[in-house]
């Protein structure tokens, strides 16, 4: 028998965790207030043409309802997949781009571009994970009020420049763990542009001569209960979701 860990919700993983379950959709049909087969109405229909006599179909009446559906997403449940396939069979699904690849070569540049032009001088990067009974996560930079992730834009056109939202809500979610685990208030998520890497089909972009102004966008959020709330709650579900289908394997 595999001994499996209890499912934590990773900090970058927060966003699947809150994709929301598609609503199922009901159609009823009632004739003079009772209801009736989709067939029956069909068939009442037919026969009011028919006969040319169009009394019946005032009875006739069609209403679409929104009823709860599954308490996960199909998103979260293939996240879970993998999870599950991770530890049991102990390997990391390996997954690769081009947008992934730079992030992971120029981390540690970002960091250091985002701790100068946001003029933070006693910054460093964090090498600290924290963790409680739902959540784990690392943040890239932790102040003395706030926490800060860089993220590393592919490319200019990638680049939220005129974004007033946040383009990636899960983002969001990922700063409200760290908020939640480190206990501060504030958080910002930082998009960062750096040169675009030469690829087999381009050369390389150089945005060096910019002002930082078009190569940092900062994004600020404040601690929200609601959101950890909703996020355990969701922990919750995905690990009864796991016993279920461990124990029907």
């Amino acid at each position: 028998m595999i001994e499996l860990p209890i499912f934590k919700c990773r900090a970058s993983a927060a966003g699947v965790l809150m994709v929301e379950p598609k609503k199922k959709k009901k159609t009823v049909y009632t004739f003079f207030g009772a209801e009736i087969t989709a067939q029956k109405y069909s068939s009442i229909i037919s026969k009011s043409i028919s006969d040319n006599d169009f009394s019946a179909i005032s009875g006739l009446k069609k209403e679409e309802f929104e009823i709860e559906s599954e308490i996960i997403s199909e998103t979260t449940k293939t996240y879970v997949h993998e999870w599950l396939k991770e530890n049991i069979y102990g390997v990391k699904k390996q997954i690769s781009s081009k947008e992934i690849n730079k992030g992971i070569e120029f981390e540690d540049m970002a960091i250091d571009k985002a701790i100068e032009w946001l003029d933070l001088p006693f910054a460093i990067k964090n090498d600290k994970r924290f963790e409680d009974d739902f959540f784990t996560g690392e943040p890239d930079l932790i102040l003395q009020d706030s926490v800060h992730d860089i993220k590393n834009s592919w490319d200019a056109f990638t680049f939220p420049l005129f974004d007033t939202e946040i383009p990636t809500k899960g983002y969001e979610y990922q700063v409200q763990i760290y908020m939640h685990l480190t206990g501060l208030k504030k958080a910002s998520v930082d998009y960062v542009l750096l040169n675009t890497p030469e690829t087999p089909w381009s050369m390389e972009i150089d945005y060096t001569h910019l002002d930082k102004k078009f190569r940092i966008k900062t994004f600020e959020f404040e601690y929200d209960s609601e959101i950890i709330a909703k996020l355990q709650e969701r922990v919750l579900f995905i690990r009864e979701y796991i016993n279920t289908l461990i124990t029907n394997l």
